[in-house]
């Protein structure tokens, strides 16, 4: 596969034109997403605090490259539980962070910020048309080439709309 298609690798390759702070949580978002994915006791405690919280637990799944709206599908399960999930990471133990987070400092809290959880909304926010796009697009035996052109405009429209919205 062609590494220029790979919206994870676009995302968060050290010399991808997203921003800096954007870039770093989309890589710790898949590092915590990981951890999630490989570690029952650790999504145990997640689902229980869930529990606690009063909040459904929605799995984060890692982002993968042969499927660009998976971070889309990362960010959104994150964003649902944050509260909850955050309680967790706070105590998750260095050597477990060394395991299954490369790139991340073993003291380095694994909790994310309270402004980062408006970076991931944001960024929710930019993919979710195309997402919702693809989506319509999915559906089967159904042939959906008459309404390319309808998602097209649709799309450049939010994306107009979505950029109004930040410097």
């Amino acid at each position: 596969m062609d590494d220029s298609n790979d919206i994870v690798k676009s995302l968060t390759a050290s010399t991808s034109p997203c921003p800096d702070d954007v870039r770093k949580l989309v890589k710790k978002a898949q590092a915590v997403a990981r951890m999630l994915a490989n570690s029952p006791s650790l999504r145990k405690r997640v689902e229980d605090q869930c529990i606690a919280k009063g909040v459904p637990f929605k799995m984060m799944l890692p982002a993968v490259k042969t499927r660009w709206n998976s971070v889309y599908e990362m960010i959104d399960p994150l964003i649902h539980v944050w509260d909850p999930l955050n309680i967790v990471l706070a105590t998750v133990a260095p050597r477990d962070q060394a395991k299954y987070c490369m790139g991340f400092s073993r003291d380095e809290n694994m909790a994310f910020k309270p402004t980062d959880l408006s970076h991931f909304k944001q960024l929710k926010q930019f993919l979710q048309p195309f997402y919702n796009a693809t989506k319509r697009l999915s559906v089967g035996s159904k042939p959906t080439t008459h309404i390319i052109i309808p998602l097209m405009v649709s799309l450049c429209s939010d994306l107009k709309s979505i950029s109004g919205d930040y410097p």
